[in-house]
């Protein structure tokens, strides 16, 4: 006779896209809290952000409903130089490649329907059970962790237990070395950085004057779902990443370059405010109607790109990290949310334990399956911008989106055993 899982007590530290993602996956059979230090609003990391086929089979049948969140379906890569012309244009099926499409949104619409996905009553969600609610406590940081004792403080002073704790508080976590064991693993700066700003669709008209007709990003029939690049091609690393969100309403604009003025500091140069004048310096000679929208950017980020070396465990007794907290990469291949959900979903085997005595070796058995494939994708995303030949793009493209999702990854494993 088939046991029934236990029912765990899970604590989610951190609210962003890795941990709702996983308060949506473990709500199905166990009671989940999520403490989140900030407020409701919270949701840090850039304007916009893209979920690829290999996070978006394991959404949708979770209930990721698109047209909630305005997403705009990726149709490919169109490429420019920095006089404007189209040096390249590559239409990708990948659906019919991967079995899912690639989205793009505003990061704030797709941390609301996560959030949705968490909390929402079981009746109101596609996807099958659903379980009931997770618990969202904002404005209440958890300040330390005991991972063998399965105990947390708060910050009111307060203290909990839990039969697993799940450490998503991202690429500056506060409690990663209580799993680790010491401080010295933290995020590095790459050398290169980044200015990122959405802008809506009336703010580029207006920057842009009535004369001048909105770029093909704005629209549907000219732009094709492509995700834009204009590449400056003079060996100056100077990018300007271009995609529509929110049904064409709003554009997503990352502008990289080699950082200029490092600030050291890794946390105050995570989400500073960016200097615009600075920015339409940097890319003055970029095309006209480019450099228009840079001068009128409504509110502009300033983001020193920054990895973590891969840690020499992700778990300690009932505790594991999850997301940038474990495995925090750049975003030149768009890989970092999409390795969160991954992570999402290979918890899971939490719910095949016979008892809460058997965590410890479950977070194990996870760690064992993703930790050598989000190293490899770490690897990966440090070898964007060198000389690839097509083979290698379509390898690299091949293992990132063609993930299978935990069970397939098990079986995987189990046959290298």
């Amino acid at each position: 006779m088939a046991t029934e899982t236990p029912n765990l007590r899970i604590a989610i530290i951190g609210s962003g896209l890795a941990g709702l993602a996983a308060a949506r996956v473990l709500r199905s059979h166990h009671t989940v809290t999520v403490y989140e230090r900030g407020t409701a609003s919270t949701a840090t990391g850039g304007q916009g952000t893209i979920a690829t086929p290999n996070a978006v089979k394991i959404l949708e049948p979770l209930g990721f409903d698109r047209a909630r969140v305005r997403s705009v379906r990726c149709s490919g890569y169109r490429t420019y130089d920095k006089a404007g012309n189209v040096v390249g244009d590559r239409p990708l099926d990948l659906k019919q490649r991967y079995g899912a499409d690639w989205y793009m949104h505003l990061r704030a619409d797709y941390r609301d329907e996560l959030l949705r996905l968490a909390t929402a009553p079981e009746e109101e969600l596609l996807g099958g059970k659903a379980g009931e609610p997770a618990r969202v406590v904002f404005e209440k940081a958890v300040m330390d962790i005991d991972p063998d004792a399965g105990t947390f403080e708060l910050s009111d002073g307060s203290r909990g237990e839990a039969d697993v704790i799940i450490v998503a508080d991202g690429i500056h976590s506060h409690l990663r070395h209580r799993i680790v064991g010491d401080r010295s693993h933290r995020a590095q700066l790459t050398g290169m950085s980044v200015f990122r700003f959405a802008m809506s669709r009336s703010e580029a008209a207006q920057a842009l004057g009535n004369d001048e007709q909105l770029p093909e990003y704005f629209d549907p029939a000219r732009g094709e779902g492509r995700f834009g690049l204009i590449d400056a091609c003079d060996g100056s690393g100077r990018v300007v990443a271009v995609y529509p969100c929110r049904d064409y309403e709003y554009i997503n604009v990352t502008c990289a370059f080699r950082t200029r003025h490092s600030k050291d500091d890794t946390v105050a140069s995570w989400w500073a405010e960016g200097d615009r004048d600075e920015m339409v310096d940097i890319f003055h000679d970029f095309p006209e109607h480019v450099v228009k929208l840079l001068r009128a950017a409504p509110s502009v980020n300033l983001w020193e790109l920054q990895d973590l070396e891969p840690l020499p465990t992700w778990t300690r007794g009932r505790a594991c990290l999850m997301g940038d907290a474990a495995h925090a990469m750049t975003p030149l291949q768009g890989q970092g949310a999409n390795m969160a959900v991954e992570d999402a979903d290979a918890l899971q085997l939490l719910n095949h334990v016979a008892s809460a005595a058997d965590v410890p070796a479950v977070l194990r058995r996870w760690q064992a399956v993703r930790k050598p494939r989000c190293t490899r994708v770490l690897h990966g995303t440090r070898q964007v911008g060198r000389a690839q030949t097509p083979e290698e793009r379509w390898e690299n493209m091949d293992f990132n989106y063609g993930y299978g999702g935990i069970w397939e990854a098990v079986r995987g494993l189990g046959a290298e055993d």
